[in-house]
């Protein structure tokens, strides 16, 4: 089942505003502001920002309800971060996309959140066909989210600021629909919590309902199979999702998905006594790139590692994993963690 959200709403900021933000002062900023703006809202970058779209809208008022506003947590009031377009939709109908968030307030999914709104309003505009981001090769979390979502990659730019600049492009319309049909199934999963261990007519009505939903889709990209794989899986029935996982690799599953499916594959094939295949996946994954389920990797490389013997070795790809989360002895840890294998 998915996490839950963030809820942000983004706020576009009255020229006032802007003004005074770009000049540092917090209380006429406030003043004009229909938010209530915290102290980050005079980091130095984003001064810099505020500065670029005061003048900005200064000589064209209109963009003002394009531009960079600042984030609101919806739960709280609190801001905790600025994003916006850099502008209205130019000839092309293309919007570009900018954020980031209070570094208070990082790795708690208001970045998804914050880009997420901004997707969803260039849907809503009819004047919008193209959504752009341009990032960093470096900004790793970054170009990782707007994978995510399904930004392409279209070429590089040089900015003379910011340097080497990836360029990603995405449909609106066509995220907002993919967006609705990944609700659809989120729904149906959750179902399966009301669907006993021992309950075989409910587990079938489950894996119907996955049937049906997956049955949408037109691409093929892997998804479909992959999702069906899941539902096998998570009913018992290992030997059924082993042929959809492969299928939906095979296929050119893609993103976070693609992850998934190596992890629940291997975990499949031991379950059917095929360690020795869930390994060879599992180490060729170890070093394939860095995403949020590295330590879900680990862990069932390391139990692989048990089922053939080696279980020195699983214990340091456990430890090397739980390493970075501990508040203390982190190195020394890492150091104790490679030893186990080392010669001598």
């Amino acid at each position: 089942m998915p996490s839950p959200r963030q809820q942000v709403r983004v706020v576009h900021l009255p020229s006032a505003a802007l003004d005074a933000l770009a000049l540092g002062d917090l209380e006429a900023a406030n003043a004009a502001s229909p938010v209530l703006l915290s102290p980050v809202c005079l980091d130095p970058g984003w001064r810099q920002i505020w500065a670029i779209r005061s003048e900005q809208v200064a000589k064209s008022p209109d963009d003002a309800a394009w531009v960079t506003g600042v984030v609101v947590d919806e739960r709280t009031g609190v801001v905790v971060g600025q994003a916006g377009f850099h502008g209205p939709p130019d000839e092309r109908g293309m919007v570009e996309v900018g954020y980031e968030i209070d570094p208070a307030m990082r790795r708690r999914g208001f970045a998804r959140a914050a880009l997420e709104a901004l997707v969803r309003r260039a849907a809503a505009e009819p004047a919008v066909t193209v959504v752009r981001a341009s990032i960093s090769p470096d900004n790793v979390a970054s170009n990782a989210l707007t994978q995510s979502f399904g930004f392409a990659e279209v070429g590089e730019q040089w900015d003379e600021e910011d340097g080497l600049e990836v360029l990603f492009e995405l449909d609106p319309r066509a995220w907002a629909g993919q967006a609705a049909w990944e609700a659809r199934l989120a729904e149906v999963w959750a179902s399966l919590d009301d669907v006993a261990d021992d309950d075989a007519e409910g587990e079938e009505a489950f894996r119907a309902r996955v049937d049906a939903v997956v049955a949408e889709r037109v691409a093929d990209d892997g998804v479909a199979a992959f999702e069906r794989g899941c539902a096998f899986d998570s009913t018992g029935h290992s030997d059924r999702a082993v042929p959809l996982y492969r299928e939906a690799l095979a296929a050119g599953l893609t993103g976070l998905r693609r992850r998934r499916a190596v992890v629940q594959l291997s975990s499949s094939l031991r379950n059917l006594h095929r360690s020795d295949e869930a390994l060879a996946l599992l180490l060729a994954e170890k070093d394939n790139g860095s995403d949020g389920l590295d330590d879900a990797v680990a862990a069932f490389l390391a139990l692989a590692l048990v089922d053939v013997g080696r279980e020195r070795e699983a214990v340091r790809v456990a430890l090397t994993a739980l390493a970075p989360h501990l508040p203390r002895y982190q190195r020394s840890l890492a150091r104790y963690a490679q030893a186990l294998v080392e010669p001598g």
